[in-house]
């Protein structure tokens, strides 16, 4: 969940001066869209569009099924099905999802990979490895990264300072002090000359040198000038907020500046500007002489320069924040359309973006839901909510957790001491009484609460460890 007092950060790699996207949950599993973020301790993997895909927001565990043997593995990791079945034995020190029928565990401090029936297709040897993108995975070796194939053959030998995924045939590599970019056989598409770089998506790729940015195509060449003192990392609706001389504007993909950099940042940090200020359903946020307001694609102000922080559109709404008289002028949210009539009150503290007809709102630190009619259909009384996943949303009441539906019906009680937010494949992962196992969407127990941790189910198989 995002309020804007919670952002979470996409770290795909080194952010520097390039714009990291800021990220809020939801759903999604293709494969450039996986990137990696963080929301405190836990990782997990979102795509472009900050999208949630992958939560590791859970604890581990060694799992059986009911009426399957417990086995003594000493603090192990293993797999089981989805009847708790023991698939893969428990042996590795640590282990995760599967992706692209491969999942990565340790083994006596090093990294490899397994298949689904357990066989070590990559050895574990490495000092640490990285999911499956485009068939290959980064892998690192006394301090080295190259790339393994899903046969385990080193296609790219471990020579490099730095390695990223693979996106859109190309991947991002430092040797030494500068950044290039390699094919898939390990051919240097991009020479070694940028002091920052980001991977290939439509295209395009935000890199720096010599402390300005901006963009070029898979063969290297300039596209859009490298000139502006940061730049986001991706274009949404065709255009990209850059920024110069502490001024906001927007480039396209051929490289024009087609809205002139006239708009203040609004931020301390630039990495939360491509999240508020991207275009979205055709218009985007910007602030101008301290005020916040929308424009369209051609530059017009359509949503006048009133208020005192403005978000992107989302289902026709946006999230606005204006100062309202409470005994004193105090600055609160709410939601307008885009003729910038309010829709949802100036009433609460936090908002997020509507989602499926909900939008998150915040009241003095409880949670809970609108509807685009502005009415609460889930009062603000939880410590914590996550945005709907389907028919459900995990919801935490002082702390505990469970899950209600979109009137705030309890479905399935708050009684958890943690978990994954949602369903995958059916199941979720949850805690009680100090233990881990798996519930329906129900919130019928499938696989016994009585492992240390448990990962979500993802193809077929949950990585587990035992006591």
């Amino acid at each position: 969940m995002k309020s804007k007092y919670f952002i979470f950060f996409v770290i795909t790699f080194l952010s520097f001066k390039i714009l990291n996207a800021n990220i809020s949950n939801s759903h999604k599993y293709t494969n450039f869209d996986l990137t990696t973020y963080q929301s405190g301790n836990p990782w997990g993997f979102c795509n472009k569009n900050v999208e949630l895909i992958l939560d590791f927001n859970i604890n581990l565990s060694n799992g059986f099924g009911a009426g399957q043997e417990e086995y003594k593995s000493n603090g192990k990791w293993g797999f089981i099905d989805k009847a708790g079945k023991v698939v893969i034995p428990y042996k590795y020190d640590n282990a995760y999802y599967f992706i692209e029928g491969l999942a990565n565990v340790e083994l006596n401090g090093k990294w490899g990979f397994i298949d689904k029936e357990g066989k070590e297709v990559v050895p574990c040897k490495y000092d640490t490895v990285r999911s499956y993108s485009e068939g290959l995975a980064v892998v690192e070796f006394k301090g080295k990264r190259g790339y393994v194939n899903k046969n385990g053959k080193e296609i790219i030998p471990c020579k490099y300072d730095y390695a990223s995924f693979f996106n859109e045939g190309l991947a991002v590599v430092r040797l030494g002090e500068k950044f290039g970019y390699l094919d898939t056989i390990g051919n240097i598409a991009v020479p070694f000359r940028f002091d920052i770089a980001h991977p290939f998506d439509d295209g395009l790729a935000a890199v720096e040198s010599q402390g300005k940015c901006g963009y070029i195509d898979k063969n290297g060449k300039e596209v859009v000038p490298i000139k502006y003192d940061n730049v986001a990392c991706y274009f949404y609706e065709g255009l990209a907020v850059v920024q110069i001389n502490n001024k906001i504007g927007y480039v396209n993909q051929e490289g024009e500046e087609v809205i002139y950099c006239a708009y203040d940042g609004g931020f301390k940090d630039f990495s939360n500007a491509e999240e508020a200020m991207r275009f979205s359903e055709g218009l985007a946020a910007v602030r101008f002489e301290g005020k916040w307001g929308y424009i369209d694609k051609k530059g017009k102000t359509t949503i006048p320069f009133v208020f005192e922080m403005a978000w992107r559109f989302s289902e026709g709404l946006a999230e606005v924040k204006k100062e309202v008289r409470r005994n004193r002028f105090v600055g609160k949210w709410g939601f307008i359309n885009k003729d910038g009539k309010e829709v949802v009150p100036y009433l609460y503290d936090g908002t997020d973006r509507f989602i499926n007809g909900l939008a998150i709102v915040e009241i003095e630190e409880k949670w809970g839901f609108v509807n685009k009619d502005g009415k609460e259909v889930v009062r603000c009384s939880y410590n914590n909510v996550y945005k709907f996943i389907g028919e459900l949303a995990y919801v935490k009441l002082i702390e505990n957790w469970g899950f209600i539906n979109k009137t705030g019906k309890e479905i399935i009680p708050i009684k958890f001491e943690s978990g994954i937010i949602g369903f995958n494949e059916g199941l979720s992962a949850q805690k009680l009484n100090g233990k881990w196992g798996f519930i329906n969407e129900e919130g019928k127990q499938v696989i016994p609460f009585k492992y240390v941790e448990a990962h979500n189910f993802v193809e077929g198989i949950a990585a587990v460890k035992s006591k």
